[in-house]
């Protein structure tokens, strides 16, 4: 420590220019010598937007902790600025970011977000009779180990994501047994798993000691298979069940692209997402076709019906008139 140095305090601007767990790290570098009662203190400045806008709102915008205390400050507050030209400037942005930047508005464009979501479309409260499982698990040694348990049912091609969370600090065993559990509950056609790097030590422990049929998760065009999957997010092919995903809704809300959106960015949360992907792929709703209803009587498609049911039997009537005479049976040869 520093001669005279008695505390050490952090301040940080652009706060919501990198993820929360950068800032947590910050924060464990805050000191003081002991005896000394100076308070320690963290004093963050930023405007709305970034990849780290949910983490701030979520940590100073939206909390009821008196200790995280928000005080917002306008263009207004400020009359040394030439207020004219910076308005002229704001112009040449979206709306979006000039509705943060000048109104300073916490509100987040999803577009930024791995997987935006609509929340009144996916989230749900209960899944409907399901048939089908497939299990989908993302090995973590330092991190956390990640199961999300995926289902759908005969005729219907929406997936529905069932469970999903996370299980710190967990052996090869510990993640066998956890495997173990859920096949007790669930009979998935499928259980696949990040079987790269560090989980290949996971899988084929739990393959050659406790006989669990775990395949490898398939992780080529990451990128492309995101955008697949967002695009069921918003035609409404993939539910949530809210009480038991809430580590896998939470990831959703903060996962951003980095800025040239070409992959997804470094430092947050993402095991339970990775693991709903992989589950995700390994599902084969999408092969479900639905559920031939009748037409309605009198309409112009019962109509076509019948007629197609007329033709039908007027045809197996001619095959077996055909065939009677072909070998021999009836009595036509007595006329």
């Amino acid at each position: 420590m520093y001669p005279g140095l008695i505390a050490r305090n952090c301040g940080f601007d652009e706060a919501t220019q990198f993820p929360e767990s950068w800032y947590r790290y910050l924060l464990s570098r805050l000191r003081r010598r002991e005896g000394v009662n100076v308070p320690l203190r963290a004093r963050l400045a930023t405007n709305p937007g970034g990849i780290g806008h949910e983490w701030v709102k979520r940590r100073f915008i939206d909390s009821d902790d008196p200790e995280r205390a928000f005080v917002p400050s306008l263009l207004s507050d400020n009359p040394h600025l030439d207020q004219a030209a910076y308005r002229a400037q704001l112009e040449l942005l979206d709306l979006h970011t000039k509705r943060q930047l000048l109104h300073g508005e916490w509100v987040n464009d999803p577009g930024g977000l791995v997987y935006p979501f609509d929340e009144a479309r996916t989230l749900a409260d209960q899944a409907p009779p399901l048939t089908q499982y497939v299990l989908g698990i993302d090995f973590g040694v330092v991190d956390a180990t990640a199961f999300t348990v995926l289902g759908w049912a005969a005729h219907d091609p929406t997936v529905w994501i069932v469970e999903s969370y996370g299980r710190s600090g967990m052996s090869p065993s510990d993640a066998a047994d956890e495997v173990r559990a859920l096949m007790e509950r669930y009979r998935f056609e499928r259980i696949v798993g990040d079987v790269g790097g560090l989980g290949k030590a996971f899988a084929e422990e739990m393959r050659s000691r406790h006989s669990l049929p775990i395949e490898a998760a398939e992780k080529h065009n990451k990128r492309g298979y995101q955008s697949l999957m967002v695009g069921d997010l918003e035609r409404g092919r993939i539910r949530v069940i809210r009480a038991t995903c809430t580590q896998l809704i939470d990831e959703w809300r903060e996962l951003p692209w980095t800025a040239d959106r070409s992959r997804q960015a470094e430092g947050f949360e993402d095991h339970a997402a990775d693991s709903a992907l992989y589950g995700w792929r390994a599902a084969h709703a999408f092969l479900e076709t639905p559920r031939a209803t009748a037409p309605k009587p009198g309409s112009r498609e019962a109509e076509l019906a019948a007629f197609e049911e007329r033709r039908r039997k007027a045809t197996e009537e001619r095959e077996r008139d055909f065939w009677q005479r072909a070998s021999g049976e009836g009595e036509w040869w007595r006329r």
